[in-house]
């Protein structure tokens, strides 16, 4: 955690983005010990983060960081659903649900549709 005030004088080198703020704190934000960011709250008041204002953007903090997790999993989990894990290359399930997307959107902008498909055989050779 770090923060700033202008009201009281220090000589860290710490200073706030905005030009008219006064008073910061930035805390970071944890999840299993990976950081993946900073809450960083700015206020143009001169003013002193008191203990439970900490405490509650840390909270804030907190639960940002499971959110994020959150977020970055179910993320994970998709790309993984429609990949192939051994070679990288998406699914039959991802080529029909893109196939069928394509199909209605054709079919609404009242475009030509065409499906081309090529059995390779042999194709090392």
């Amino acid at each position: 955690m770090a923060t700033y005030s202008a009201a009281v004088p220090s000589e860290s080198t710490l200073k706030p983005l905005l030009p008219d703020s006064v008073a910061a704190i930035g805390l970071p934000v944890f999840y299993a010990e990976q950081l993946h960011g900073v809450l960083y709250v700015e206020s143009s008041e001169a003013m002193e983060f008191s203990d439970e204002e900490i405490l509650l953007l840390g909270t804030l903090a907190d639960l940002i960081s499971g959110a994020l997790h959150n977020a970055l999993t179910f993320q994970k989990a998709q790309e993984q659903a429609i990949t192939d894990g051994l070679t990288g290359v998406k699914t039959h399930r991802f080529f029909m649900e893109a196939l069928s997307a394509e199909w209605k959107s054709s079919t609404r902008a009242g475009r030509a549709f065409a499906l081309v498909l090529m059995d390779l055989d042999r194709f090392n050779l």
